[in-house]
């Protein structure tokens, strides 16, 4: 990462290509991303809690300063995903996406970092971006709240169907914000919205996408899922009263 992935404005670089011999090309894909420095974040901050390796916890920070400095929009309180090499907010309309499924996944992350601190940040992020999620990343079907996939930063062209995954990111977020009642509830909408919505009764196999009209329109679904899964149900089975 260090050697071959280190981006001069920060983070890091989502990709090399070699140059068939035994170095790279100066390729970078564009736009960059905040998700990956997310996976990063989670990465250090578990590779500190299995070995205690203060080194881990310094890469962790660096990885709350990029989200500090760029990825969070002060403006909406949102998170964006899109951006150019300097880490500006990317042209057009990715510049503005947001996806509530990464919202409630930095709520918990910042959660678990900020266990790791004696002080804590002097912003509440984690709770604006709650926020965001549950005003405009979350809506209602007959018998649940669910998660879609993306809007705007604003909450305009909210794209209606919903993936599994943010389901299982709200179920994390909701039970960390769980000192509200409300949030708490979120959380048993959440876990009620996976086995109602998304596992197949019929063969035990989990749908990985509904549509607006909340009927399952996957034919595949990505080995990633099992993990947001089991991590779900982890931190249910470790925080739900």
């Amino acid at each position: 990462l260090d050697q071959h992935m280190a981006a001069p404005n920060g983070g890091y670089h989502e990709d090399r290509r070699t140059d068939g011999g035994q170095g790279f090309t100066d390729h970078h894909a564009l736009p960059r991303r905040q998700n990956p420095h997310m996976h990063l974040l989670e990465a250090f901050l578990t590779l500190y809690a299995g070995t205690g390796d203060t080194a881990m916890l310094a890469r962790a920070r660096q990885m709350i300063g990029l989200f500090e400095q760029h990825f969070f929009d002060a403006q909406s309180g949102s998170l964006g995903e899109y951006f150019t090499d300097d880490w500006q907010p990317d042209a057009g309309a990715s510049g503005g996406v947001r996806e509530p499924g990464h919202h409630f996944e930095w709520v918990w992350l910042l959660d678990q970092y900020q266990q790791t601190q004696s002080t804590r940040l002097t912003t509440d992020y984690g709770a604006k971006l709650f926020a965001w999620a549950q005003n405009h990343g979350v809506r209602p079907t007959n018998q649940h709240s669910l998660a879609i996939d993306h809007a705007q930063a604003d909450g305009s062209n909210p794209e209606r169907g919903a993936r599994l995954w943010p389901q299982t990111e709200m179920i994390k977020a909701s039970l960390v914000q769980a000192e509200d009642a409300g949030r708490a509830a979120l959380a048993d909408h959440g876990l009620m919205v996976l086995f109602h919505h998304y596992l197949d009764q019929q063969t035990g196999l989990w749908n990985d996408r509904i549509d607006q009209h909340d009927r399952p329109v996957s034919i595949t679904i990505p080995a990633s899922s099992l993990y947001h899964i089991m991590m779900a149900f982890t931190e249910w089975e470790r925080l739900r009263p």
